[in-house]
């Protein structure tokens, strides 16, 4: 009995410790999480300029850089170097990037002139920046919020503010849109239920494991039953319809808004949002409440990711007036949370109760319920992101371009041949040479082809771990928990060039 009684003391002490690390979180400030985002930037910034000025001659020195600059980077920021250490890493990842960048104007960049072929050209390597790194940052979170080096002002909310990981779930729905543009029209609502299957699938699977094997869950960022496979199962029939509705309303851009503005007034004056938050959960549709009503959120931005996707997949000779709307967008959507996020509180609402009141106005952001606030600001990052990545790739292309040393006339000579016979003509190693743009990556071409695969990899790799090492993870120091996340970043790297060898039937 002794033996037993110990046992169930132990238990409870992890538990209450789970609970303690994984609920009842207030978030951080939107200007930390914009502080990230630059440092990410920077290390863009800094291997575009490594590529450019041609450091990055063999696949393994693109794979170390990359690792350096993605993985390596995004890991500090979320850990030892949060906070305060953000200006350590921009100082170094933007030093380092400006000090490439004008290396390669006084010496000559590598890039050949013509060197880029036609299927190169069509690429747009700033979008598979934009996807890959945000599944990076997505995988690095999963696994590092388990353990006491990953802030907790960073982990999921409980109800009310932002953060780091709140901004991932957005950013995910967001970029599902955004690459749903490039289906064709001829896109059904058969294939799109098909697709549905299969990450419903996904979802089944993953919610059994959990329940079977007693993982610590965290009911309110979903429900009971639900979860975020769930969710992104819902997305794929939303295309045909919206371009249905395109008859009527020929904006993606303002079909998101108005589902946001729709679905805002439905929890605010229809008793949704006290539902929601204050409901017992004694059925099956209250006991995944969170995960069921947050989809009206998760419908605007994914529209207004479809929007985005829309407006960076026109021709190239468009990039510039893709650019400032992308700008104009950016300063809409962060004017839109600014406003309601500091909106005073007429009394007549106070009395009435109807709104919820935050720290400083009545809407304040809630990925719990994906409110208005939540779906501007997610929009508002992505948007201004994506144009920060647009104008880095053009920046580097130009710099690669304008500084580029003369084509040799051995190269000459293997265009002149690649065009009169059409065929391809193979690089040093006797295999044919991939084409690439100067500054693209094979770390995140990689990441953002297999994205959904590497991030259930992730997934199943996370609850590996937490089932092995349970709390000990939360007790780790500092060098031993970003150790563990680096290896496990490394692992689900490795899985990206695994899974790019081998055809899986999804």
């Amino acid at each position: 009995m002794a033996l037993e009684d110990e046992a169930r003391a132990a238990q409870a002490i992890d538990a209450a410790l789970k609970r303690s690390f994984y609920e009842n979180h207030t978030g951080s400030s939107v200007r930390e999480i914009n502080q990230i985002t630059l440092v990410i930037l920077a290390a863009h910034a800094l291997f575009s300029g490594l590529k450019t000025a041609g450091f990055l001659g063999t696949a393994a020195d693109e794979m170390t850089w990359g690792f350096v600059c993605y993985i390596l980077n995004i890991v500090l920021a979320v850990t030892l170097y949060n906070g305060r250490g953000h200006f350590q890493l921009l100082l170094m990842y933007g030093g380092g990037a400006m000090l490439v960048t004008l290396w390669a104007g006084l010496n000559g960049s590598s890039a050949r002139r013509g060197s880029q072929d036609k299927s190169a050209k069509k690429r747009l390597g700033f979008l598979s920046a934009y996807r890959a790194m945000m599944m990076l940052l997505t995988v690095v979170a999963i696994f590092a919020v388990d353990t006491a080096q990953f802030p907790r002002r960073y982990a999921k909310v409980e109800t009310w503010g932002t953060s780091l990981m709140d901004l991932g779930v957005g950013s995910f729905v967001f970029s599902s849109g955004l690459v749903s543009a490039r289906l064709p029209q001829s896109y059904t609502f058969l294939q799109g239920f098909q697709q549905t299957g299969i990450l419903g699938l996904m979802g089944i699977v993953r919610a059994l494991l959990v329940k079977g094997s007693g993982y610590h869950e965290h009911t309110s960022e979903y429900g009971v039953h639900w979860n975020f496979f769930l969710t992104l199962a819902l997305l794929p029939p939303l295309l045909p319809l919206s371009r249905l509705v395109w008859r009527r309303i020929p904006s993606f851009l303002v079909q998101g808004i108005l589902v946001a503005i729709l679905y805002e007034m439905a929890l605010q004056l229809t008793g949704l949002q006290n539902w929601v938050l204050l409901a017992q959960r004694d059925t099956l549709i209250s006991a995944n409440k969170e995960g069921l009503a947050s989809f009206g959120g998760y419908i605007a931005i994914f529209l207004m990711g479809l929007d985005a996707g829309a407006l960076v997949l026109k021709p190239t000779g468009q990039n510039r007036k893709a650019s400032t709307i992308l700008l104009l967008t950016a300063l809409l959507f962060w004017f839109a949370y600014s406003f309601m996020t500091t909106l005073p509180i007429p009394k007549s609402l106070r009395r009435q109760g109807k709104f919820q009141i935050g720290a400083t106005g009545p809407w304040q952001a809630s990925r719990r319920l994906a409110n208005a606030p939540y779906i501007f600001w997610v929009a508002a990052h992505n948007y201004g992101f994506l144009l920060a990545l647009m104008l880095i790739e053009q920046g580097f292309t130009w710099v690669g371009t304008k500084f580029s040393k003369p084509d040799s006339a051995k190269e000459r000579r293997k265009q002149l041949v690649q065009k009169k016979t059409g065929k391809v003509v193979a690089g040093e190693n006797g295999k044919p040479s991939k084409a690439t743009t100067i500054n693209e990556s094979l770390l995140l071409n990689l990441v953002n082809k297999h994205s959904l695969k590497v991030f259930l990899f992730a997934n199943l790799l996370t609850g590996v771990l937490n089932l092995s090492l349970g709390t000990k993870l939360m007790k780790l120091s500092d060098m031993q928990g970003v150790g563990i996340i680096l290896a496990y970043s490394l692992v689900t790297c490795a899985a990206a060039f695994i899974l790019d060898r081998v055809n899986l039937p999804f």
